[in-house]
């Protein structure tokens, strides 16, 4: 007989927390400029950046153009016109009756929803509170669904088993009500893009390329200074007697100097460049009190630059950062082209493909947490029979071309598969972007002819 204790959890979450009031934030990340509402400051400014920004650019422009499909519960023995009702509920509740229509300034679509449960990509984490209302016909569907926005974030709240419960948000500057709300588990989604430690905040995707980030907004800025210092660093040189004449409380001295310094800080290459330094020739004494002058002058101005060749090709480590970036998001086809060294076509398809490939099961996941979290949270209100849940399913990424699809039925039909029924016709159809098959009774398509024929 199985020991009773063995049904009951002993370890718990490995991440680091720390609670008080009843809220627990999430401390596990050991660099300080990515934890907590900094940390989520930081991952914003991220997105910022352009190699970023186009890799997220392209992740939203693809999920757009997916197709999403609900399918009836896969179980045979049920009746086919109940689970067919019930999969036309739900895929009218999810695409079509989305927002409460009493609420005529709600415009929310199913594609705002997944671009913003996409969010978690960034954050490692997104969490959408669900409002029902009730619908025309009775049952119940979803009035909204409301990113909360991950800098709100206040706190989590789990239970004694140390299971998330709810989420703390704190209110937006500029909003009335409650400065503090929890949003209860129940009502809500909880989307989570790469599991870590069992954390709710996941890891961020971008967390492996702050790094090359951070460097690479350094060596911006510092590429920018130069080229407003005319690629030079500056240099005053004054008599050394003057900084000493300054030290010993002279007033003249000291003002001088911190005039001398000041020009030498804030100098820059604009429209109001330049410097009027008055200054007589270097003035000599011999060891015989003669006094003679030099042809260098007193105090002068100069522009330096590194002696070392290599010291100042930041460019290069700009472009060296940027591929490091495109490469941590698996976007090296980004960089193709950049170096003036060009690219085969064959290198870019397999880049693009693995793209493609890695942000397919960031699809699936967002999928998955519907069909678990969405779905049986409408089937609960409504009180409709489990049994009759249908699911979503999401269509490909990228839709084949004509040449393709037409390619890969003629080889079927050359091996002598036939590829004539109403289903598959219907699923040509959908990839081939062609309408529907009409509903009028002609059966499917007709035999496709073999090249023994």
């Amino acid at each position: 007989m199985a020991d009773q204790d063995q049904f009951e959890p002993i370890a718990v979450a490995g991440y680091e927390r720390s609670g008080s009031y009843g809220k627990v934030d999430v401390i596990d990340e050991y660099q300080p400029e990515l934890r907590g509402r900094k940390g989520r400051r930081t991952i914003r400014q991220m997105t910022n950046d352009e190699t970023i920004g186009a890799m997220r650019f392209g992740i939203d422009a693809f999920f757009r153009g997916v197709t999403f499909f609900v399918d009836k519960a896969p179980d045979e023995e049920l009746n086919a016109d109940e689970a067919e009702k019930y999969r036309l509920w739900a895929e009218n509740t999810l695409f079509n009756d989305l927002g409460d229509p009493s609420d005529r300034y709600q415009c929310l679509t199913w594609d705002d929803f997944i671009l913003n449960a996409l969010s978690c990509l960034d954050f490692g984490w997104s969490y959408f509170d669900v409002p029902v209302y009730k619908k025309a016909d009775g049952t119940i569907g979803i009035a909204d669904l409301m990113l909360v926005t991950q800098e709100t974030l206040d706190g989590w709240q789990l239970d004694d088993k140390q299971r998330v419960t709810g989420l703390y948000q704190r209110t937006p500057a500029g909003m009335t009500g409650p400065w503090d709300r929890l949003v209860p588990r129940e009502r809500a989604l909880h989307f989570v893009a790469s599991p870590y430690k069992s954390s709710p905040e996941g890891r961020s995707a971008f967390r492996h390329i702050y790094r090359p980030w951070y460097y690479k907004q350094k060596l911006i800025a510092i590429e920018a200074i130069l080229a407003e210092r005319g690629t030079g660093f500056p240099v005053l040189y004054a008599p050394g007697s003057l900084k000493i004449n300054a030290n010993n409380g002279d007033l003249n001295a000291q003002k001088t100097c911190q005039i001398y310094e000041d020009l030498v800080q804030n100098i820059k290459r604009n429209s109001q460049s330049g410097a009027v330094i008055y200054a007589d020739p270097y003035k000599t004494v011999s060891s015989d009190g003669a006094i003679g002058w030099s042809s260098t002058r007193g105090v002068e101005l100069k522009l330096e630059t590194p002696g070392v060749s290599n010291s100042g090709d930041i460019d290069r480590a700009i472009k060296r950062h940027d591929a490091a970036i495109a490469r941590g998001l698996l976007a090296s086809f980004l960089m193709l082209g950049t170096d003036g060294k060009g690219g085969s076509l064959s290198l870019g398809q397999d880049q693009s493909n693995l793209f493609l490939k890695a942000i397919s099961g960031w699809l699936e996941m967002i999928t998955s947490v519907v069909n678990k979290q969405l779905l049986p949270m409408l089937w609960d209100l409504n009180g409709f029979p489990p049994e009759y849940m249908p699911y979503v399913r999401p269509g490909e990424l990228t839709q084949k071309t004509l040449d393709q699809v037409s390619a890969f039925v003629r080889d079927m039909a050359a091996a002598g598969i036939m590829l004539n029924d109403g289903e598959t016709e219907d699923f040509l159809r959908e990839e081939a972007g062609l309408p529907a098959r009409p509903d009028d009774g002609e059966g499917p398509l007709a035999p496709i002819p073999t090249e023994d024929e």
